[in-house]
């Protein structure tokens, strides 16, 4: 099955960037957060399991993981960008595949 369309934020600012998911409760399957220019997340102080996509320069998929709260993704060498999803929406999701940037930030 392939991934549903996404609406993605973009976290862009430092805040954004600290923050992240941390005050989710629930995540969408349709709802993802974007970390551009960055290798490397962590689940701290999160509430809920996430999907990670891990990400090159041009948005093809370098490894999916799901993390789990107070836990780390491990380090993919490559990354560039960062993706987070609701755990199992990147199931479907496997190395090599493209994903693109759409209008208004959906994936």
């Amino acid at each position: 099955m392939p991934l549903p369309l996404i609406q993605a934020v973009t976290a862009e600012t430092y805040a954004a960037r600290l923050v992240g998911l941390v005050r989710c409760r629930e995540l969408p399957m349709d709802r993802a957060l974007l970390f551009p220019r960055c290798r490397r997340v962590h689940c701290a102080g999160m509430h809920i399991p996430i999907d990670v996509v891990l990400l090159d320069g041009s948005l093809a998929v370098l490894a999916v993981r799901t993390v789990e709260p107070w836990h780390a993704a491990p380090a993919t060498a490559g990354t560039r960008h960062v993706l987070e999803l609701a755990a199992g929406t990147a199931a479907c999701l496997q190395p090599g595949d493209a994903l693109s940037l759409g209008p208004a930030g959906r994936i």
